[in-house]
């Protein structure tokens, strides 16, 4: 003789089946394939979403140095002395500092950016400084038409170019990146 098993329960009064196709919720097996398909829809999305990070850092660390100029430029004019902006250490992957060459007050001082970025200047000169008037001091400090190359691991990248009047802007870099 068996153990009988009640598959009901009391609702206001009165009982209901379990078994019934009125009862809700899920089953184990439609669980298990739920998530199966949410597992693989993220491992196809992953690697993607990888590849962003990475360019949104290297448009970030090429915006940087465009904003690390403006206010270069923009310092000269104000204490209408010569400003520089400097790589640390010979590369500016390692960040770059803005200077007042008058006093030696440091405006901006940034620091090392992340360790997947490498970045040249084929350029003669690797300072740039800035008149009072917000000029470039040395006409082509980056050579013509040349900057400061970042590229990630990918092999995409950002060129930071550098006008004789003082203006920059940013290029992307479709080919093949190289520093």
């Amino acid at each position: 003789m068996g153990i009988q098993v009640d598959y009901r329960y009391q609702k206001s009064g009165e009982f209901m089946n379990l078994n019934s196709p009125n009862t809700k919720g899920f089953t184990l097996i439609e669980l298990m394939v739920t998530i199966s398909l949410v597992a693989i829809l993220a491992a196809i999305a992953v690697p993607s979403f990888d590849s962003l990070i990475k360019a949104n850092r290297l448009t970030g660390t090429a915006n940087e140095l465009l904003g690390a100029i403006s206010s270069a430029r923009s310092e000269a004019i104000k204490n209408r002395s010569q400003v520089t902006l400097a790589p640390k250490a010979g590369s500016w992957i390692n960040g770059w500092t803005v200077t007042v060459t008058s006093n030696n007050d440091t405006v901006l001082d940034r620091n090392a950016f992340n360790n997947f970025l490498t970045s040249s200047s084929s350029g003669s000169k690797g300072t740039v400084t800035f008149n009072t008037n917000g000029f470039v001091a040395a006409p082509n400090p980056w050579g013509n038409n040349d900057g400061v190359t970042f590229c990630d691991d990918n092999g995409k990248g950002r060129k930071v170019v550098l006008s004789i009047s003082g203006s920059a802007k940013v290029q992307k870099i479709d080919t093949a990146c190289s520093v």
